[in-house]
């Protein structure tokens, strides 16, 4: 309040300081000023009147100001002002014009945009006078690549090549750099440098990038370091032949077909095959390898002269890195080797095939039958098993998530009593004299459907069209089945998870690990879905659809709130619609 005393002999206001040297009295009147007075003479030692005013209010006094804000778009945005006086009045301004609405001592901005960025500015106002404050809105931007267009870089052998994130935002980033979806360890900088390209340099290569505002992943430039051209050809009848010991070549599956008859080649649905001859030239050991092509490749060799009365011999998925294919096999000099190269799920790109022969008469061991994946209930047995030719007695050991079982050194492998431990990536090593092979991985999960089980990729849950849902696939797709009033749950491991190919990327994580899973419901009711107990921070994006080619339409997305995972969320399913559920690891 103002207070002012009136003079003894003038009755003029002058300067009051209430530290009287005697009792101070107080008549108060509503809406009126306030008297005072006593039966004091002095005021801090001076002579005073002995009556004294008090005006009814003064103007306000700021207490505590707004405060600058920082935040990304889409998120909301306020400021609280506390100020001490009378019947105060507040007017927020943007702009210098009125904030419509805006009468309290807290602002409130929903859904920050661009638009919303700059000062603020408040006035506290009341009969007495007002008070002015600021401050200011900055908006953190999430990362954006402006350019999405995708593009292709041709580069000679031994040529360097540097690949750069042009990305918009509020730094700092992180990067991670994926090459054919996968993310490319160590490669966390705003550029990828290939100092010296190789043939197998060659891929697909895109960025992904985060702040603490959000995260986005940038278009892909396809790499492709030349080799000449070989004799592939769509139609296994127009093949083309190679001899030579060793050798790298090139070639395009985007106009390819699968033909009638056509085996699936590692047991996997592709229908973007290309065909080749090679005459083995002297008996050995030959590799091959479809490294540095621009997808998702699948390789197998037969032999044979008719597509549809072929005979296996080896084949692979992802043995190669980066979602390409390698394959080692006996090889006798002057058989002709049917060899095909395929995209799974009909993807399609630039093909780079190399193979090496090493001549020799030491024979390899052959798996011929693989270990198969499925799911165990708690308590029940796992069995796993493979069977081998070989030149000379082979050896066995089990491996799981990479590491040697201890005392698992046959070709069976029985786990009675089965519990979450032994959950993981079974392999086997089979060696020889001459030799050590490694069989494909096998998913063991603990559920209770043995034939439905997480997969590291979309399309292994089902085939992309029905041509493919057959029993001829290694690994056919699976769903659980859900319906109100069931419980259930699925013990997983994503040991050696990758990403793929046009998978979303969260806006919670850039992840890198994900397993997918998938369920059909019954009815139309409430599903909940939690991650508790997991080991690890995860991620769970839950999406409908058939093909990450097209676009998933997402339905939830919902995050980890600690270390030990601790998350969970509940949605509305529809009847018959079929849910996929994708885990990544942080």
């Amino acid at each position: 309040m103002n207070i002012a005393a009136l003079d003894r002999a003038t009755a003029a206001a002058v300067e009051w300081n209430p530290d009287a040297n005697g009792s101070v009295n107080a008549l108060a009147v509503a809406d009126q000023p306030v008297f005072i007075g006593g039966e004091f003479d002095s005021v801090s030692g001076k002579a005073a009147p002995h009556f004294a005013a008090f005006a009814p209010e003064g103007p306000p006094r700021l207490l505590i100001p707004p405060v600058d804000v920082t935040t990304g778009t889409g998120s909301n945005a306020s400021f609280l002002v506390s100020a001490s006086g009378r019947r105060l009045v507040y007017r927020w301004r943007f702009k210098g014009f009125d904030i419509p609405g805006a009468s309290s001592r807290e602002l409130i901005i929903t859904n920050v945009q661009l638009t919303n960025a700059g000062e603020y500015e408040v006035i506290v106002s009341n009969g007495g006078g007002s008070v002015t404050a600021r401050a200011s809105l900055t908006l953190k931007a999430a990362p954006d690549f402006q350019d999405a267009t995708e593009r292709t870089l041709t580069r000679t052998i031994g040529e360097g090549l540097t690949l750069e994130a042009n990305v918009t935002g509020s730094a700092p980033f992180v990067y991670q750099w994926r090459r054919n979806g996968v993310n490319i360890p160590g490669a966390a900088n705003s550029t990828y440098v290939i100092p010296k390209a190789k043939p197998d340099d060659g891929g697909s290569y895109s960025v992904a990038v985060e702040n603490s505002f959000g995260r986005s992943s940038g278009s892909v430039t396809r790499v492709i370091i030349n080799t000449p051209l070989l004799p592939l050809a769509d139609a296994f009848a127009a093949r083309g032949q190679i001899e030579a010991t060793l050798g790298t070549g090139s070639a395009s599956n985007g106009t390819a077909t699968r033909e009638t008859g056509e085996p699936l080649h590692a047991g996997k649905a592709g229908d973007k095959s290309l065909w080749i001859t090679w005459r083995a030239p002297a008996n050995g050991v030959c590799s091959m390898t479809t490294t540095g092509s621009t997808f998702d490749t699948l390789l197998a060799v037969y032999t044979g002269t008719a597509v549809n009365s072929l005979r296996g011999v080896a084949s692979d998925k992802d043995g190669g890195g980066f979602l390409s294919s390698a394959v080692t096999f006996n090889a006798e000099a002057g058989t002709d080797y049917q060899i095909v190269v395929d995209g799974f799920g009909g993807a399609s790109g630039h093909v780079v095939f190399h193979w090496e022969l090493v001549p020799t008469l030491d024979q390899i061991p052959r798996i011929t039958v693989q270990p198969i994946s499925q799911s165990i209930q708690e308590g029940g047995r796992l069995e796993l098993s493979v069977a081998v030719e070989s030149a000379s007695s082979p050896s066995f050991q089990w491996l799981l998530n990479d590491q040697p079982l201890s005392g698992e050194t046959s070709a069976d492998l029985v786990r009675n009593k089965f519990e979450p431990g032994y959950v993981g990536i079974y392999r086997v090593k089979v060696s020889n004299a001459f030799r050590e092979v490694l069989s494909d991985p096998t998913t063991v999960e603990l559920g209770k459907q043995s034939r439905v089980y997480s997969r590291d990729k979309l399309q292994d849950i089902f085939a992309l069209t029905s041509l493919f849902q057959t029993a001829s696939l290694r690994e056919p797709g699976g769903f659980v089945s859900v319906s109100p009033g069931i419980t259930g749950n699925q013990i997983l491991d994503n040991y050696g998870a990758t990403k793929e190919p046009g998978e979303p990327v969260s806006p919670l994580t850039l992840g890198g690990a994900s397993r997918w899973f998938a369920i059909q419901a019954t009815t139309t009711a409430t599903l909940h879905l939690d991650t508790v107990g997991s080991d690890i921070p995860t991620v769970i994006d839950v999406f409908t659809g058939s093909n990450l080619a097209r676009s998933l339409s997402d339905l939830a997305r919902f995050r980890t709130k600690s270390l030990i995972l601790d998350h969970q969320n509940t949605f509305t399913e529809n009847q018959n619609a079929s849910y996929r559920i994708v885990e990544r690891r942080i």
